[in-house]
């Protein structure tokens, strides 16, 4: 009805009698069934933009927060050392994103820019060349609350960025293009929860082990601090395509394919790669009581200077009107990247005592903007 409403005051004001709009008025209040609809019979009407529009454009975007953690489906307090789950390499993190579309409703081309802000954890024991083997040997107890306890190095890296960029769609070129600040955490253990990876872990454990003081389901661990942490701007782009390989009705099987990199001031971050992903979607029509979902796999493939790094995913997601979740599962194919290998620069053999390859799960939760 508030549409009917601005269409009716507005027309009037152009109408040359009352006459004609109180003609016209009962055939809008049955045509008229959405803000798309307004706009264009205004525009073909009187050949001007509805002014509202303007203001409608900033409802339109999402937000997306998204919690990984390292995960091999093991138990951590189980009886053979060395095959348990360790927290050791890139073990946990979060991502914040807002996205807003900013392309005009008639266009055919939609663009997007992308406010983000994410921190990932990576750690590594003290003496890795024996933990790797028999974690037991490097953990000591701790007599008041009776947790295992270990000491390990650690690096965050926090990463803050904005991006533009155009929206991927069928059988189209997409992009995206911008930058931001990236952080290199060593020495600041101290952090809040919200934005700190560390916090979060450190936090986690904690309150799980209290809550549960029978069994203390994880290890703590105590933090060392290293050198000063180090600071830089950067840059990115990703430029790719999507290509439908079939397609019936609400169902669509398609590739997408591309290439990315980054300039980062960060000592061996920058980066150049590519990836490749397959995925099949389905979209919900009529009465079905089968939801919108999304599975889709793919292989990405970083190279740095000195290193390179490569893992293979599996998602499935599903997608409402106003609410999404899409579980991702990640396995590296490689170690972590030398620049995140959390032990200290002068460490002897450090290149070789890389944090082992775990695979990591997600979780993805997004929103529409009101």
């Amino acid at each position: 009805m508030k549409y009917i409403f601005w269409f009716i005051m507005i027309f009037s004001f152009h109408a040359q009698a009352n006459e004609f709009t109180q003609l016209l008025t009962p055939m809008l209040r049955f045509c008229l069934e959405d803000e798309n609809d307004l706009e264009d019979t205004y525009e073909r009407l009187t050949g001007q933009v509805l002014p509202v529009s303007v203001f409608d454009e900033i409802g339109r975007g999402k937000v997306e927060i998204i919690f990984f953690n390292d995960f091999d489906f093991k138990d951590p307090n189980g009886p053979d050392p060395a095959a348990v789950s360790d927290d050791v390499g890139r073990t946990h993190g979060m991502k914040l994103s807002i996205y807003k579309d900013i392309s005009s409703r008639r266009s055919d081309q939609r663009y997007f820019i992308n406010v983000s802000y994410e921190t990932n954890l990576y750690t590594n024991s003290k003496e890795p060349d024996i933990f790797d083997h028999n974690y037991r040997d490097t953990l000591y107890w701790d007599n008041d609350r009776g947790v295992y306890i270990s000491d390990v190095y650690f690096k965050e890296e926090n990463v803050f960025k904005v991006l533009i960029g155009k929206v991927r769609s069928h059988n189209a070129f997409f992009w995206e293009v911008g930058g931001g600040f990236q952080e290199i955490n060593t020495d600041d253990i101290d952090r809040g929860v919200i934005l700190s990876a560390l916090g979060q872990q450190k936090w986690f454990h904690r309150s799980v082990n209290e809550a549960y003081e029978d069994e203390h389901v994880f290890r703590e661990y105590n933090y060392l601090k290293q050198e000063e942490s180090e600071r830089q701007f950067y840059l990115e782009m990703r430029a790719g395509k999507d290509q439908t390989l079939l397609e019936n009705g609400g169902n669509r099987v398609f590739v997408r394919y591309g290439v990315f990199g980054r300039a980062s001031g960060v000592k061996n971050a920058s980066h150049i790669g590519g990836f490749v992903n397959l995925g099949y979607d389905h979209e919900k029509r009529g009465r079905s009581f089968i939801p919108s979902m999304r599975f889709q796999t793919g292989i990405e493939q970083l190279f740095y200077k000195d290193d390179n790094y490569a893992e293979y995913f599996f998602e499935i997601g599903t997608t409402g009107d106003n609410f999404g979740t899409t579980v991702k599962y990640t396995v590296p194919l490689s170690n972590d990247p030398n620049y995140l290998n959390p032990l200290p620069i002068d460490f002897t053999n450090r290149t070789q005592l890389a944090p082992r390859q775990e695979p990591t799960i997600w979780i993805m939760i997004d929103g529409r903007l009101p």
